[in-house]
């Protein structure tokens, strides 16, 4: 049996100018909805996402609905 898992995350970090680690949460979304279109597209079924996540008031992705900017890093990091 194959699943195919999406792991947007890992493949979408870079070094902010701030020096700060992170992710621009439009890249792994537009990464999540390519992967649910090429599984549509080929009738197959995908198997997961992976995401990191934690319960403490952490940011380490830029963008988003919230339009955070890689200067609110340090805030939260």
């Amino acid at each position: 049996c194959t699943y195919w898992v999406s792991d947007s995350m890992h493949g979408n970090t870079f070094k902010a100018e701030t020096g700060f680690k992170t992710r621009s949460w439009n890249r792994i979304m537009t990464e999540v909805r390519g992967f649910f279109a090429v599984h549509e597209a080929e009738g197959t079924k995908p198997g997961g996402l992976h995401f990191e996540m934690t319960g403490k008031e952490v940011t380490e992705c830029v963008g988003g609905t919230r339009e955070i900017k890689a200067t609110d890093l340090a805030r939260r990091y």
